[in-house]
C-alpha cells in the first residue's frame, strides 16, 4: 500500500507542477504578488532563421541604420529620388508669395483653405441638418446633440 499511496503522491505533485513548468517556457510569466508581468523574449520562437537575422544585422551595419537604432533613434528616410531644381523651388516661392501662404509658412502655421467653389448659407446648413433622417443622425452621431 506504501507503494501505491508514493505513486499517487508523485501523479498529484507532478499534476500540480506542470501547469508551472509550462509556463516558465512562455515569453510572458505571471506576475509575484503585486508586481506587473515579465517578458522574457528569449522563450518566445522566431520565423527567421539565425542566417536570416545575420543577414539584416550586416545589412544594417552597411547601411548606417544599426547605429541609429543601437542609439533609439528614428532611421533616416533614404531620398526617394531626384530633388527640384533651383528654377523650380524659386517658382514655388514666388507663386507662394503672391497667393500669401508664404506668410503662414514662414510662421510655423497651416495655410488656411480657399474656397473651391460657392458655398452654402448658414441658414442652409442648418436646415440640411434639422432635415436629416434618422439613419443620417446615426451615422454621424448627433442624437442627443444640439
Amino acid at each position: 500500500m506504501s507503494i501505491i499511496k508514493s505513486l499517487a503522491l508523485v501523479a498529484v505533485a507532478a499534476a500540480l507542477a506542470a501547469p508551472g513548468m509550462a509556463s516558465a517556457t512562455a515569453p510572458w510569466h505571471a506576475p509575484v504578488g503585486d508586481g506587473d508581468a515579465t517578458f522574457h523574449p528569449e522563450y518566445s520562437k522566431s520565423t527567421r532563421t539565425r542566417a536570416e537575422v545575420i543577414q539584416e544585422l550586416e545589412a544594417a551595419r552597411k547601411d548606417g541604420s544599426l547605429w541609429y537604432l543601437n542609439h533609439g533613434l528614428p532611421v533616416p528616410v533614404k531620398n526617394p529620388g531626384p530633388g527640384k531644381s533651383r528654377a523650380e523651388v524659386i517658382q514655388e516661392l514666388d507663386a507662394a508669395r503672391k497667393d500669401g501662404s508664404l506668410w503662414y509658412l514662414e510662421r510655423g502655421l497651416p495655410v488656411p483653405v480657399k474656397n473651391s467653389g460657392p458655398g452654402r448659407t448658414r441658414e442652409e446648413v442648418r436646415n440640411e441638418v434639422l432635415n436629416l433622417t434618422l439613419e443620417e443622425k446615426l451615422q454621424f452621431r448627433m442624437i442627443g446633440r444640439r
